[in-house]
């Protein structure tokens, strides 16, 4: 299944899509949001980046 988000949907607009998809046991979307496992530091990750360049 296949869902669009555009940049000009109302959050009423998005949520509705997304309670769409949990109801249809397709894709679980909120059990993925704002999750990351990071086994370092973000500045440390980014510091590594940025001396990759030198």
């Amino acid at each position: 299944m296949k869902v669009v988000i555009k940049s000009t949907d109302s959050s009423a607009k998005i949520n509705q899509k997304l309670k769409d998809l949990r109801t249809k046991g397709k894709f679980e979307a909120f059990k993925h949001c704002g999750k990351i496992n990071l086994k370092q530091d973000p500045l440390v990750i980014q510091r590594t980046m940025r001396d990759e360049w030198q």
